[in-house]
């Protein structure tokens, strides 16, 4: 699997359809189209919004992982704060091949 256009990315309505939608790099590269809809302004917000979820993920997965302040933490808190770190590593993987 290739790598992501890189973020972030912004949602534009197409030049000469205003019935669509692209989802756009900050340099213009075109990532998909749509087309207007019921659900379809808020999956086009949530598919811009990708890179920026994912790097904050990231980020907040890393820090969880290797934090020492949750050592006094009840260990039912641990273990659940241990399961959803999992969780957002497995959602990042999921999002992308190198990850």
């Amino acid at each position: 699997m290739s790598k992501s256009t890189p973020g972030p990315w912004k949602v534009a309505t197409h030049y000469s359809d205003p019935n669509a939608y692209d989802i756009e790099s900050e340099a213009g590269t075109k990532i998909t189209r749509g087309y207007w809809g019921t659900a379809a302004c808020a999956d086009a917000r949530l598919i811009a919004a990708a890179p920026d979820l994912y790097e904050s993920l990231l980020a907040l997965c890393r820090a969880l992982a290797i934090d020492s302040r949750f050592e006094d933490v009840r260990k039912t808190q641990t273990e659940y704060l241990c399961a959803l770190v999992k969780d957002g590593f497995d959602a990042l993987s999921k999002a992308k091949a190198d990850a």
